[in-house]
């Protein structure tokens, strides 16, 4: 009897640690490696933060500096100052600049709205998850409705309410964005409820 109980007490322990977030984190990371697809994908994301870090340094020209008298001038280009790789534009802008400056301000939308929606999404999950009941289903029907309002109509009232920039363009990504951490963290909270120890805690008090 002593046997089984403690067969059955390491096949928990396994089956825990197999479904563990480092476990889950080490077969996402696996699975990667084996992905021609995922692996180009990860070069492209690694080589733009590079860019966005060190831009300034290797940017060839001022990025916001006109010059009118090269306007719309091809690849290639070459002036006194030095070569137009990409082109300039409409204003006699160097494009390469340009998008060289622009990485820095993808990159650094994209981390802010990531971090705004998880911050959100993850607060309301662990609150939905952990009150459970009612307020569970409360707060998941609201989030089911978030996900009803057309993205337009979204943005059309952050922007009325903040006004047109980089900041409306932030609170749209991050605020459209935090029903799907929301779901996960509560997924993992009910998982977490039902464990052996938390159940064995709530007894004792």
């Amino acid at each position: 009897m002593e046997n089984e109980t403690s067969s059955l007490t390491l096949m928990a322990r396994r089956q825990r640690d197999r479904s563990s977030p480092a476990a889950r984190f080490g077969y996402a990371l696996q699975s990667l490696r084996r992905s021609l697809v995922g692996m180009v994908g990860v070069g492209i994301i690694l080589i733009v933060l590079i860019v966005a870090i060190i831009g300034p340094s290797i940017s060839p020209f001022d990025p916001v500096k006109h010059n009118l008298r090269a306007r719309f001038k091809p690849p290639g280009y070459t002036t006194d100052y030095g070569t137009h790789v990409l082109g300039t534009d409409q204003l006699g802008r160097d494009i390469l600049s340009r998008l060289i400056l622009g990485s820095r301000i993808s990159v650094m939308i994209g981390l802010v709205a990531a971090a705004i929606g998880s911050t959100v999404g993850m607060t309301y999950g662990l609150i939905a998850g952990y009150f459970g009941g009612r307020v569970d289903t409360i707060l998941m029907r609201v989030a089911d409705a978030f996900l009803g309002i057309p993205f337009i109509v979204l943005v059309v009232a952050i922007s009325g309410v903040v006004g047109p920039g980089l900041v409306t363009l932030i609170l749209i990504l991050g605020l459209t964005g935090w029903v799907s951490y929301a779901r996960v963290a509560r997924g993992e909270v009910l998982v977490v409820r039902n464990l052996e120890y938390v159940t064995a805690a709530r007894v004792i008090g």
